[in-house]
């Protein structure tokens, strides 16, 4: 193989490489960012009836 077709070779291997680096980073990014979204949803749940006194909707303080 001459020097020209190895280069070619090794320059096609690393771009596959890296391109299949990046779809991995790519579903990496895409799990945390529904991390996140259930989180803000979760939150916005827990928060739902807490009012400014920090107290929960009725009955709060209970019995």
């Amino acid at each position: 193989m001459r020097e020209e077709e190895y280069e070619v070779r090794q320059l096609e291997e690393k771009i596959a490489h890296w391109e299949r680096e990046i779809e991995h980073y790519r579903a990496l990014i895409r799990r945390y960012e529904q991390y996140i979204r259930n989180a803000k949803a979760r939150l916005h749940y827990l928060l739902r009836d807490v009012h400014p006194g920090g107290e929960r909707g009725p009955g709060a303080g209970g019995g």
